[in-house]
């Protein structure tokens, strides 16, 4: 499986996004697929794999959840693992894991922003005191620093996304 499994990564993103995927609606199918997904790429030395994956886990994010608690946990968990590559030990994984969640995030047109009702202190502000957005972080943020400096933006980009997403 080693020697396909970039090409299966890589036509499985293209079936998620031409809408393919989507349109199955089987929440089994869902869940096996990303069990299938989750455990090629986990632990992975190899960048392009663990990238395609990602890309993966992005099209599980695109899909539509309403009326369906099945699509809308397998959907958490791939928000789970694209915020946990954030803090991969390769710089060129976290980048390919902030670009595509927020590509991600940005294509299901749901508001990221956390309300002033959910603000416990002020680090979900930014300096002149301004709401802080998932998008903004993800678009400023240097994903080339080191893992232990990102570790506190994952977190709070987690807190960010997933308390709204969920």
């Amino acid at each position: 499986i080693a020697l396909v499994a970039i090409p299966l990564l890589e036509t499985l993103d293209l079936l998620f996004g031409c809408g393919a995927v989507a349109r199955h609606r089987d929440p089994v199918f869902y869940d096996e697929c990303f069990e299938q997904v989750l455990a090629t790429v986990k632990g992975s030395k190899d960048v392009r794999k663990v990238t395609a994956g990602i890309k993966v886990f992005c099209g599980y994010v695109a899909l539509d959840t309403t009326g369906d608690e099945a699509v809308g946990a397998v959907r958490q968990r791939a928000l789970a693992r694209l915020l946990a590559y954030l803090a991969h030990p390769y710089p060129m994984v976290r980048r390919a894991s902030a670009e595509n969640l927020y590509l991600a995030l940005t294509s299901t047109a749901v508001d990221t922003t956390v309300d002033d009702d959910d603000i416990e202190d002020d680090i979900d502000m930014d300096e002149d005191g301004e709401e802080e957005s998932a998008d903004d972080i993800l678009l400023s943020t240097d994903w080339d620093r080191p893992v232990a400096e990102l570790k506190d933006v994952r977190d709070r980009l987690k807190t960010l996304i997933l308390s709204v997403k969920g």
